[in-house]
């Protein structure tokens, strides 16, 4: 059976109600707006306005992270509109000896991405390198961690969907690339006496400057800081009660675990944004359309 779009994702995610140390944690559950073989997080929605508004186009190339599941969105994406799709990977001389690709690599490859090693080295260099062979082939460019009006726009729409009753107190999530904690910013810029957004290996001087330019301004209440136990490639592994991206999502729930049992006090409502899960699941695709 032939992959559809509207397979792949959710129309809308929802908000459960989790316990840490006694507080009740509101949860927006976005690691279900992706569905195998897609992977279980938001991303992807601004990955459909993307495709959307440029019909047409021979393909999407796309730069990810050795970790990140946004070239898998894109593949799966690309497979369900017959266009191809290229990621490029940042491979170090050690992988490429080994013949090691990133797991991430392997699931897009599964669903018929072309797999391009982009050289280990600094980010721009990484980058461009990929947007070099994309261009040549006339490529979509997806530009990382999806930062574009679309990524943004997409954030933001998801934003305004909350329901009221978890407005009010205090917003945890980790700030990525800061393209979706600044589109639910902007779709509630005073609805929360206080944000937290934790930063997995980005400074969060950047992060600010990117919020800042999406939105205008960064209110008092945000707070934005690092996670301090583990740097952007090292997983994280404790229970989540929901799919939780071990190098993601799961280090910033961590983050409000641990300043809860410490004895720091919320505003509350406490809402937790989970963006997403890492895999899809039930493994690589298999299918035969």
């Amino acid at each position: 059976m032939a992959l559809k779009i509207e397979d792949l994702f959710a129309a809308k995610t929802p908000v459960e109600e989790h316990d840490i140390g006694g507080h009740c944690v509101w949860v927006k559950r976005d690691d279900k707006f992706g569905r195998p073989p897609a992977p279980p997080q938001a991303k992807c929605r601004g990955l459909c306005a993307l495709i959307e508004g440029n019909a047409g186009i021979q393909g999407m190339a796309c730069w990810d992270t050795r970790v990140s599941t946004l070239g898998i969105g894109v593949a799966a994406l690309c497979r369900a509109t017959g266009i191809k799709a290229m990621i490029g990977y940042p491979f170090t001389a050690k992988m490429i000896k080994e013949g090691r690709i990133p797991e991430p690599a392997a699931y897009a490859q599964a669903l018929g991405a072309e797999i391009v090693q982009c050289p280990a080295t600094r980010l721009t260099i990484s980058q461009a390198f990929l947007s070099r062979a994309g261009c040549a082939r006339g490529f979509q460019i997806v530009p990382a961690g999806l930062a574009c009006p679309e990524g943004f726009s997409a954030a933001r729409q998801a934003g305004r969907e909350l329901p009221e009753y978890v407005l009010g107190g205090t917003l945890v999530m980790v700030a990525g690339s800061g393209i979706i904690s600044s589109g639910v910013l902007a779709a509630h810029m005073d609805d929360f006496k206080k944000v937290c957004l934790i930063t997995i290996g980005r400074p969060p001087s950047a992060v600010a400057r990117r919020i800042a330019q999406n939105i205008g301004r960064i209110a008092p209440y945000v707070s934005i800081q690092a996670y301090p136990k583990l740097g952007y490639y090292d997983p994280l592994d404790i229970p989540v009660p929901f799919p939780a991206h071990p190098h993601y999502d799961m280090k910033s729930w961590h983050w409000l675990q641990m300043e809860i049992e410490r004895g720091t006090r919320f505003p509350e409502p406490i809402l937790f944004w989970n963006i997403g899960g890492y895999l899809p699941e039930g493994g690589v695709y298999r299918g035969n359309d």
